[in-house]
């Protein structure tokens, strides 16, 4: 995968299995490094915390094995899963300017 982002400290990138069951496959690392650049998820590589930016090669997901994810929790294997890639500090400042524009509705009130 590919991601271009001037703080990998503030991504959250999990992947959604059909079931709803959830893997990080990288939460809150990389500091204030740049991007994930041909970065590659799977069992039995050094885990992504060991890495730094911008990752580039393949690397088992912060969240544990896909295996173990499979047997422990019944994945299910087929179907769609659904990629999702969270911006913490975008969230950080949307949560910010919702409670001043709370603030502000209340002044009005």
């Amino acid at each position: 995968m590919d991601i271009t982002h001037t703080f990998d400290g503030d991504l959250d990138i999990k992947l959604i299995a059909p079931s709803g069951t959830e893997l990080f496959l990288a939460e809150g690392i990389g500091g204030s490094g740049d991007n994930f650049t041909g970065t590659v998820f799977m069992d039995g590589n050094d885990p992504i915390n060991t890495g730094s930016a911008p990752f580039t090669g393949t690397y088992q997901p912060q969240g544990g094995t896909l295996a173990l994810h499979s047997q422990v929790k019944k994945l299910k294997v087929h179907g769609l899963f659904k990629l999702v890639i969270v911006s913490v500090e975008m969230m950080e400042l949307c949560r910010e300017d919702l409670l001043h524009l709370k603030e502000t509705m209340k002044l009005v009130e």
